[in-house]
């Protein structure tokens, strides 16, 4: 082999050396990149769930404030509407008592109240001012030295009986029932948790 042909043959193999060399180069550049890739897919992919799980987090929050919010709302306005309803009853319940205190049935009424009652000797009873009128008709069922005095109290009517040292007085009176059968309701409210009306 001459000069030449052992200088092309050199030529040859280095390139081949060479081209060997940038092929590995290329396929391990190839298979760099490929995993770069990879991992920047993986890491995209974590960043893109933690983004969308504090997305959904927020949204959840959102959400539940809003709900919470809405319930109190609404909670509110049905109980303001309860005591607008509960103001009115006892309001017509007291105006329905004021009516009948003031009928012809009241008298018979009061008067079957003090015989139930029984008032003992030297006892005061105490009526509304506008029931004094009913004095004569009343003592009729009382013993006799019983004494009748206004109270400014009483405004429904009813009496209330105080005992003559003045330690003891009943309480007949249709203002302390009414205000009794208020308590009653919302004494059971209470209890029931609202839900018995």
């Amino acid at each position: 082999m001459n000069a030449n042909q052992k200088l092309m043959q050199f030529i040859a193999s280095v390139e081949h050396n060479i081209q060997a060399e940038a092929d590995a180069m290329l396929a391990t550049a190839e298979a760099e990149a490929r995993e770069i890739l990879h991992k920047a897919n993986r890491e995209s992919k974590a960043l893109a769930e933690r983004q969308l799980a504090t997305a959904k987090k927020a949204l959840t929050l959102k959400y539940q404030r809003r709900l919470a919010q809405n319930s109190f709302q609404f909670h509110t306005a049905i109980l303001r509407q309860r005591t607008r309803h509960l103001s009115q009853l006892f309001s017509d319940l007291q105006q329905r008592v004021a009516d009948f205190s003031a009928s012809a049935d009241y008298l018979p009424w009061l008067k079957n109240l003090l015989v139930a009652v029984q008032p003992t000797a030297q006892t005061t009873i105490l009526l509304r001012k506008s029931d004094l009128q009913y004095v004569s008709e009343l003592q009729k069922v009382c013993p006799t030295d019983c004494r009748f005095a206004a109270d400014e109290s009483i405004t429904l009517g009813g009496c209330m009986v105080l005992s003559a040292d003045g330690k003891r007085c009943m309480n007949h009176t249709l203002d302390d029932a009414l205000a009794e059968q208020i308590r009653n309701f919302h004494r059971e409210q209470l209890q029931n948790g609202g839900n018995k009306t």
